[in-house]
């Protein structure tokens, strides 16, 4: 599946958008979401301090009822 993105920014009500050749004549959908940037998110706290809480969060500890499939793990 080909798929597009792009992050413009809009001062007026309407934009215009290039499409792939392979996307004419095809039904397709747009999604419009206002783009919120994580910049600032990532430059507040540093790496480390990111990877502690996630790690604090997960702990790397697995529900007791959890059992690994290999058969399903390969499956396609």
């Amino acid at each position: 599946m080909q798929a597009m993105k792009r992050i413009v920014k809009s001062d007026t009500a309407e934009i215009t958008i290039k499409i792939p050749e392979e996307f004419k004549g095809k039904e397709i959908e747009i999604i419009i979401l206002p783009f919120e940037s994580t910049k600032n998110i990532f430059t507040k706290v540093s790496k480390k301090e990111r990877l502690k809480g996630l790690f604090s969060v997960s702990k790397g500890v697995l529900p007791a009822d959890y059992k690994f499939d290999r058969e399903e793990a390969h499956e396609r």
